[in-house]
């Protein structure tokens, strides 16, 4: 309130993005409003840091690219307008329950997912920063096209080698098949005459068989290794 004038329109445009609507055209569709308008807003919203553009890690000029999408920075407000906002009135009545077990409940698991992936990528700039990956990272975040979607991506140009990850916030153990699945997505011509690492983040772990492969270009990363790095 102290910052901004018209807050329903903000307030409109932030609730969007936090149910998924990250592109412009997206965000002024279910907020009706013009797209012009968003796109002003956005810029507010992005000077105040409450708001974040990401383009696909490879784009060459990011400012310039049209491939943004926005994401709210803090996960407070991320969750406040995700599943409290909508049901502000129902909550202060005393439905707290009804709430929690038909809006939020069948949505949290889909939710945490994609916080994981963030999290994730700040663990290896963590373990990066400490010298403990067999790549050194210079740009780390996500990729994008129409065909394929890839959660993380981080680059070390100067070394030829690229790491990409795939992130599982599953109760299922991730088996070899997730592994293959990530292999086959992951090439890019730009970067055919790099080295390829794949890392894994799974909230329940792994299965037996891919524990046991022996490929050191394939990291396994667990909820509890995140948890225990300082």
């Amino acid at each position: 309130m102290e910052e901004l004038r018209e807050l329903s329109g903000y307030y409109s445009i932030l609730k969007s993005i936090a149910f998924g609507n990250t592109r412009p055209n997206e965000i002024a569709q279910a907020c009706g409003l013009p797209r012009g308008t968003v796109v002003k807003y956005l810029s507010v919203l992005q000077n105040l840091h409450i708001v974040t553009r990401e383009v696909p890690i490879t784009e060459k000029h990011p400012d310039k690219s049209r491939k943004g999408i926005y994401r709210l920075s803090d996960y407070y407000f991320n969750f406040w307008f995700r599943f409290i906002m909508p049901y502000k009135s129902f909550i202060e009545e005393g439905e707290w329950r009804v709430v929690l077990e038909r809006k939020i409940r069948p949505y949290l698991d889909q939710y945490t997912g994609l916080v994981f992936e963030q999290i994730a990528a700040e663990y290896l700039k963590r373990i990066n920063r400490q010298g403990r990956l067999p790549l050194t990272l210079e740009r780390i975040g996500k990729y994008w096209d129409p065909k394929r979607e890839l959660d993380i991506v981080a680059i070390d140009e100067e070394g030829k080698r690229i790491l990409v990850g795939e992130c599982k916030w599953s109760k299922k153990r991730v088996g070899q098949n997730i592994l293959c699945d990530l292999v086959k997505k992951a090439s890019m011509p730009r970067y055919e005459n790099y080295e390829y690492f794949y890392a894994l983040f799974s909230r329940a772990g792994f299965t037996e068989s891919l524990q046991k492969q022996e490929n050191p270009n394939v990291l396994l990363i667990s909820l509890d290794d995140m948890d225990k790095c300082e």
